[in-house]
Order: C-alpha cells, then sequence, then structure tokens
C-alpha cells in the first residue's frame, strides 16, 4: 500500500533559498577577506556556501586563529551583511507564495541557517516574514556545520516534531547532504542543488529528494504530490 507523504512541518534554509542574498554575502565574504590579505573568488565562495561564518574562517585563516579575532571577524561579517541588508535583499522569486501556500495547509515551518542568529532575525523582520515561522535556528553555535544533520535536528525539536516528518528546503549541496543524514526528505531549489540530488538519488534513493528549477515553474501543491509518490515507492 502506497504511503501518502504527510509532512507536519517544513525546514527553510535562509540564503539562497528563501532569500535571494548569494550576492550580498559574496561581497561583504570578500571584503572581510580582503582585510586579511586573501583573495577570495566567487568560486570559493559558492563552494563554501552553507558553511557557517566561524567554520569558513577557520578553514582559511588556520585552527589556532584566536579565539577573540574569530570573534571579531564573525561579528564584521555579519555587520557588514546587516548595513545592506534592508536595501537589497529580497525574497527569491515564488517563496512568498510558498510560505503562504504551507501556511494555508496549517504546516509549521522554521529557519534553520548556517547565518548568526542577529542577521536570520534581522532579515525574517525586515522582509516581515515572522508571521510564517514557530521557529529561527541559527547554525554557528553548533560545532559541527552543514553537511551535519544536527541544525535541521535541533529545528524539528524546536517545533516538537519527528525528523521523519519534517521537509527541508535547501539550495546547497551541503544542505542537502545534512537533510539526508537527518532523515529528512528534501526539496532542491535551484541548479545548484539539482546536481546534489541527482547524487543523493543515485546513493540514499530511501529518503527522496525532489529537484525543482524555481518556486515559480513549480508550485507547491505539485511538489508536494510528487513527493508522495517518492515517498509512497513501488505499487
Amino acid at each position: 500500500m502506497k504511503r501518502a507523504l504527510e509532512p507536519t512541518a517544513v525546514i527553510w534554509d535562509l540564503d539562497g533559498t528563501l532569500v535571494d542574498s548569494e550576492r550580498l554575502h559574496f561581497e561583504t565574504w570578500r571584503e572581510v577577506m580582503h582585510g586579511c590579505g586573501i583573495d577570495y573568488s566567487e568560486a570559493v565562495f559558492l563552494a563554501d556556501f552553507g558553511k557557517t561564518t566561524p567554520a569558513v574562517l577557520r578553514e582559511y585563516l588556520g585552527p589556532s586563529l584566536p579565539a577573540s579575532e574569530l570573534e571579531r571577524l564573525t561579528l564584521l561579517k555579519a555587520t557588514l551583511f546587516r548595513d545592506r541588508a534592508p536595501a537589497e535583499l529580497k525574497l527569491m522569486p515564488g517563496a512568498g507564495e510558498w510560505l503562504e501556500a504551507i501556511a494555508d495547509e496549517g504546516l509549521l515551518q522554521a529557519v534553520a541557517s548556517s547565518a548568526p542568529m542577529q542577521s536570520i532575525a534581522a532579515v525574517v523582520r525586515d522582509l516581515d516574514l515572522g508571521r510564517y515561522f514557530a521557529a529561527l535556528l541559527s547554525g554557528v553555535a553548533i560545532p559541527r556545520s552543514k553537511p551535519d544533520p544536527a541544525l535541521f535536528l535541533n529545528a524539528a525539536g524546536a517545533m516538537g516534531q519527528a525528523a521523519s516528518c519534517c521537509l527541508v528546503m535547501e539550495d546547497s549541496n551541503y544542505g542537502i547532504e545534512a537533510a539526508r543524514r537527518a532523515g529528512m526528505p528534501s526539496v532542491a531549489v535551484g541548479e545548484r542543488a539539482a546536481e546534489a540530488a541527482a547524487t543523493l538519488a543515485d546513493t540514499h534513493g530511501a529518503i527522496p529528494c525532489l529537484p525543482v528549477p524555481d518556486m515559480i515553474r513549480t508550485s507547491w501543491t505539485t511538489t508536494r504530490a510528487h513527493l508522495a509518490v517518492e515517498l509512497a515507492g513501488p505499487a
């Protein structure tokens, strides 16, 4: 007998999934790295996308970076981003319609992002999204960033939901892998995430990951129906 997909909650990644912030993140990262004498290209930035700020800083400045300097640079990155965010950030195309459709079905929603909590809260406030979310979670203080599943598992716990009943919305390879490790089905938004979704399907087909090109051409209703088929498995 086929089992329908009946998620009780949806966990959103923030940057690049819910909010169009990739360019702003790159430019503020480049400014921070330039101050540290590091040439930080866009290709390198994209490879790091989805990691927490402290994780990226330790990778490029070394594990022996003093805690005080790590804290200073983390705060600098967040401040540069927040200073520009109100004027430059907007929702990803179609994201508003997805938020409304999910809320109309009575599902809980949360944000689980590698960004600092101050930045998450500021974006949610500036874009007037607070009414949609039961919880906001940051991965900065978690010892291991995505693809470790801890952030998504914490989000499920914050909403009082079982991990298997949560659906993850992601645009990064690290995030999609984190969802798999958490035992959560996922939606891979955009071209970059589609590659990770294809790999996931080849190697870990038991946990569905559905690629969607964007949230304009594909609706929440259609996506949910397709995932129900994936979860149901063979007849």
